[in-house]
């Protein structure tokens, strides 16, 4: 079941496509990942935002992407 729902978040691999550059980070948009931005909270918007600009790497991350994934507002 969750193999079956990674495949489709991620879609089905191309054996005949090239491998992408890993060491670049792939970047995709709500119209890709299908995340509605307004779940996010303003606060985890606002933390992480302030940690990149003080020059760290904050990133919206597991239980919360799962979430998101699956349309329910993430609790943590």
């Amino acid at each position: 079941m969750i193999k079956k729902f990674i495949r489709r978040i991620l879609g089905a691999k191309d054996k005949d496509s090239a491998p992408r550059d890993t060491t670049k980070p792939v970047v995709l948009g709500p119209a890709e990942h299908k995340i509605d931005p307004k779940l996010v909270s303003n606060n985890a918007v606002r933390v992480t935002q302030t940690l990149q600009e003080a020059g760290y790497k904050a990133f919206v991350v597991g239980g919360a992407v799962r979430d998101l994934l699956t349309g329910v507002k993430p609790k943590d």
